[in-house]
């Protein structure tokens, strides 16, 4: 009777660790079942970060925008006009000055020229020199010489640096008279050239002045009696160069 009890108390003592086995084996699945699920959690992507909702501007926003362009197209061409108005006006005042000066300043040039005494060794020759302005030619000077020349287009000294004799003013639309001798006697074959046409017997020289705008001004005159001109009286006629102003 007791041996069956003992035989019993071991059969259910290797029945209750066959189901512990039995448990412990089922949980050595369920970990390795388990370690996959745990790898691909490991594994997955973090979500991405939302992007913000862009809004269509409204119509209202989009009209108050044209507005805006139009604004600062029309302040641009605004000030472009004001820059080209003052501009064209400026030049019309600076063209409107200077045609004032060509207009009212004074303008001194030689009216005439005449030679006495061609025949005799010591000619005179005048030169009548005239304001043709409307204002006065102040600081007037003038200087003159004259030479005779056997050859064509001789070369001529210059003016002086600084002329002899008084400055003043020159009225307008008024002349004054300079006269020119040679600083030699002009000899008989000279005076024999001259006639026949072989030399010229030139005179020359130049007139300084200041006009009322305080522009200092120059001109310069050459005549020739003779030579290739001719003999016309006692006038002496311009030469083709020498005669320059400003």
């Amino acid at each position: 009777m007791v041996v069956a009890d003992l035989n019993l108390i071991h059969g259910a003592r290797m029945e209750l660790g066959s189901q512990t086995e039995k448990t412990d084996d089922k949980g050595d699945e369920s970990a390795n079942e388990r370690k996959p699920c745990d790898q691909n959690r490991d594994n997955t992507v973090p979500a991405s970060t939302p992007q913000p909702i862009l809004h269509e501007p409204t119509a209202d926003q989009q009209q108050q925008t044209r507005n805006e362009q139009i604004k600062w197209f029309w302040d641009r061409l605004a000030i472009l006009l004001i820059f080209i108005y003052t501009a064209f006006s400026g030049f019309q005042v600076w063209g409107s000055r200077d045609q004032e000066k060509r207009t009212l300043r004074a303008y001194v040039f030689v009216d005439e020229i005449y030679v006495d005494g061609l025949d005799t060794p010591t000619p005179e020759v005048s030169v009548r020199i005239k304001n043709f302005g409307q204002t006065p030619a102040y600081d007037f000077q003038s200087w003159g010489d004259m030479r005779v020349f056997d050859q064509p287009d001789p070369s001529f000294p210059q003016p002086p640096t600084e002329f002899s004799g008084r400055r003043g003013p020159l009225p307008p639309t008024k002349d004054t008279v300079t006269f020119v001798h040679m600083d030699r006697p002009l000899t008989d074959p000279e005076r024999t050239q001259i006639t026949n046409g072989s030399a010229a017997l030139y005179v020359y020289g130049e007139i300084r002045y200041r006009d009322a705008f305080g522009e200092f001004r120059h001109t310069s005159f050459r005549g020739l009696i003779g030579g290739a001109a001719g003999l016309h009286g006692h006038r002496i006629a311009h030469d083709k160069d020498g005669n320059d102003a400003d």
